[in-house]
């Protein structure tokens, strides 16, 4: 025999379990478009270069880019795809070691 509160236990967790893909998040995703586009190549090797304020920015304009992310070597960071951000690698040596949209 299912005990009332039993059974409202496993009718709500029914109704979570068939509602969930029905959520929607609060804010919808931003359009991708000319304005979040970023495109490294356009810098041609920067590698080995050193890494100022004033050459990162150089970077970021020519790329097109709307943020910068200086990845310096052992730091963690997040691995989501910004389409619109330049990321620079340094190395221990305060030199790019990779310089790449995303």
């Amino acid at each position: 025999m299912i005990l009332p509160h039993m059974a409202t236990i496993a009718m709500l967790a029914t109704l979570s379990i068939t509602t969930g893909g029905c959520l929607r998040p609060d804010k919808p995703a931003a359009p991708a478009g000319p304005a979040s586009a970023c495109n490294a190549a356009v810098l041609g090797n920067p590698m080995g270069q050193p890494v100022s304020d004033a050459m990162v920015e150089r970077w970021r304009v020519h790329s097109g880019a709307r943020t910068v992310r200086i990845v310096r070597a052992g730091m963690i960071v997040t691995t989501e795809f910004n389409g619109g951000r330049l990321t620079v690698d340094v190395d221990d040596a305060g030199r790019a070691s990779r310089v790449a949209c995303g």
